[in-house]
């Protein structure tokens, strides 16, 4: 369970960083475990893990420095061949209720045949977006 948790509170620290939401506002969605199991179901645990790792690891890092917080989400997460898309993706799940399919050049850089098309994750989802 100790595991399950981790992983929960490291995505919910990535969360807030490509969101700019506290963590207690994005738990509040009631949506952090459904988005957390989507993106494991249609990506898989391997790069999950890579994201949410590096997501809390900047998240502790830097939680009182927002300017430097910021450059190393830039410089570790939307500027990484791998890791940039998927948290394009992420920031859309919370302020959307939405997945979009990944673009083929992440497909053929990742090796990964396919993901899941764009679509609503539930109508929870939907209601209980960020905008």
């Amino acid at each position: 369970m100790k595991n399950k948790q981790s992983s929960i509170d490291d995505f919910l620290d990535l969360s807030s960083l490509l969101t700019g939401f506290d963590k207690v506002d994005l738990q509040g969605t009631g949506l952090a475990e459904v988005y957390r199991k989507e993106v494991l179901r249609i990506i898989g645990a391997q790069i999950t893990t890579e994201i949410e790792r590096a997501g809390a690891a900047i998240y502790r890092k830097y939680r009182n420095r927002e300017k430097l917080m910021e450059e190393a989400v830039r410089s570790e997460i939307l500027s990484h061949a791998i890791l940039g898309p998927l948290a394009k993706n992420i920031t859309s799940m919370w302020y959307l209720g939405v997945w979009n399919q990944m673009p083929q050049a992440w497909l053929d850089h990742t090796g990964i045949k396919q993901t899941a098309p764009s679509h609503v994750i539930s109508a929870d989802a939907y209601k209980e977006s960020l905008v």
